[in-house]
């Protein structure tokens, strides 16, 4: 679709034409804007009522006051031509990433009322599926407001450049702000499938792969998955820099209080950080007390 702002008028005599009326298009919040040409992104609206210039153009043309010369009247100025794509993007506290069947819509089918599609097969998630976590009725065991989880579509290597179905849907993982890593406890390489998928998110965005992570091993409740558990949580400790690893089974429940509680209490130190970052930022701005 094609929008156009006004032209200015004509500078007359010692008088400058009046600018032509802007072009204001109305977007969601969390719009990215980008080139079409060259896929450069020009700018991000995440809040209602932010604005961002795409075009300049418009000004009206100068009178021959402007140039001191009476026979120097300067046209209205020529506009500027961008052809956009918009794109929207979904916002969450946690995202829930992994490789195909990792267990991530089962998950948020067992803590929200969120009701993905749940086979036994990869890419059973064709489209990113949001949940809310209503922390109140689990009553008294774990605090604070209820936590909003995105199921993101199952990563493969290679997604960053293209491959699978992962590309189209990591622009939403970067409006999460933690990021939930189930790996498949099923996997005979659980060490090596965290590390691919962590591979891809940095190859992606670099601000992507800092974001705060906590790490999940599936599928415990199964008897074969049990018997190497332990081996396999040390493999996992030992690639992923923190201590931020747990066991869980979205089937039986078992840790999912404590990973709620845990993922709780890793958003309110990641919202408190940035409460502190945005403080700082707007003391050290000009003008500021």
């Amino acid at each position: 679709k094609k929008y156009h702002g006004d032209k200015g008028d004509d500078g007359f005599r010692r008088e400058t034409g009046a600018d032509g009326k802007p072009c204001i298009i109305h977007v969601p919040p969390n719009c990215i804007i980008t080139a079409r040409d060259t896929n450069v992104t020009l700018g991000t609206l995440i809040r209602p009522g932010d604005r961002f210039l795409v075009c300049r153009g418009g000004e009206g043309g100068k009178g021959n006051g402007a140039s001191g010369k009476p026979d120097k009247v300067s046209p209205p100025s020529g506009g500027t031509k961008l052809w956009l794509t918009l794109q929207m993007t979904l916002v969450a506290d946690v995202g829930l990433l992994g490789f195909p069947n990792a267990g991530k819509s089962t998950l948020l089918r067992a803590v929200t009322r969120a009701r993905p599609k749940v086979a036994n097969y990869p890419f059973t998630t064709l489209i990113p599926n949001l949940g809310v976590c209503d922390l109140e009725r689990f009553r008294d065991k774990v605090a604070g407001p209820a936590i909003v989880m995105l199921d993101i579509p199952g990563l493969i290597e290679g997604a960053a450049a293209g491959k699978g179905l992962g590309l189209a849907f990591l622009r939403h993982t970067e409006r999460c702000r933690v990021l939930l890593h189930l790996v498949d406890g099923e996997s005979k390489t659980p060490a090596q499938d965290f590390e691919a998928i962590n591979k891809e998110l940095k190859i992606y965005s670099k601000e992507l792969s800092a974001k705060p992570q906590a790490v999940l091993l599936t599928k415990t409740d199964l008897p074969h998955v049990k018997g190497e558990l332990a081996q396999k949580l040390e493999a996992l400790k030992g690639v992923t820099g923190h201590g931020r690893v747990l066991a869980i089974s979205s089937a039986d429940g078992s840790n999912l209080l404590e990973l709620l509680q845990r993922t709780r209490g890793l958003l309110d130190r990641v919202e408190r950080a940035e409460a502190t970052r945005q403080m700082e930022q707007a003391q050290g701005a000009p003008g500021s007390a």
